[in-house]
């Protein structure tokens, strides 16, 4: 199971698995861009066009609901991996 680095710097399970016979429980995220968690979540001064890929390191799911708000350009692809 991966672990993530929460906040405070404690490892928390990003993924977690139940008793027999149970599915995977995975926890994430609704969003990434929220103004409350930068100096929170997010380190202070960090770049604003860094957050989901940042985000995407502490969590194994994010919902991205873009089309909801509007279609998205070409531009608006994935961010590549390390």
């Amino acid at each position: 199971m991966r672990k993530a680095q929460t906040a405070a710097g404690r490892s928390a399970r990003s993924g977690a698995r139940l008793g027999r016979g149970s599915r995977e429980v995975r926890i994430g995220i609704s969003g990434w861009n929220y103004k409350p968690w930068r100096g929170v979540f997010y380190p202070l001064r960090h770049p604003q066009k860094r957050e989901l890929e940042y985000a995407s390191r502490a969590f194994r799911t994010i919902e991205i609901n873009g089309t909801f708000y509007s279609l998205q350009r070409p531009a608006t692809g994935p961010i590549p991996r390390n």
